[in-house]
């Protein structure tokens, strides 16, 4: 995947995470640009493409966790660190907890549950 305004030069991690997110998700075959339209440009509900960012977010909010080697047991050690909050969007609703070792995400992405309270909630339900 190629863009100008790419962050990182094509071939990073992240481009085969995005690849496989429009195949499974959105049904586009591929991100590099084909120079056809009907191949380029793609008719989609904002709801599958809600469902999409929601899983690029909390796939890069996984890998935030294991990065800073997160077991969800340091969670008194880390309260006052502001790196490691999720927005105040993406907080459990139920009790406002923000800690990312504290929000533990399913494996699709789909659902949140908050260790703090024992909520389950949905990311794209909070919009």
């Amino acid at each position: 995947m190629t863009a100008d305004n790419d962050d990182k030069p094509a071939g990073t991690d992240h481009d085969a995470l995005f690849e496989t997110i429009a195949r499974e998700m959105l049904g586009i075959e591929t991100l590099a640009t084909r120079n056809s339209d009907r191949l380029d440009f793609h008719d989609l509900a904002v709801w599958s493409i809600a469902a999409a960012l929601n899983r690029a977010f909390v796939a890069g909010y996984q890998q935030a966790v294991i990065d800073r080697g997160g077991s969800g047991d340091d969670h008194a050690s880390s309260e006052s660190d502001e790196s490691n909050l999720v927005p105040p969007a993406f907080a459990c609703p139920q009790c406002g907890e923000r800690d990312m070792d504290q929000l533990i995400c399913d494996e699709n992405g789909e659902d949140i549950a908050c260790r703090s309270c024992g909520t389950n909630y949905i990311i794209t339900q909070l919009g």
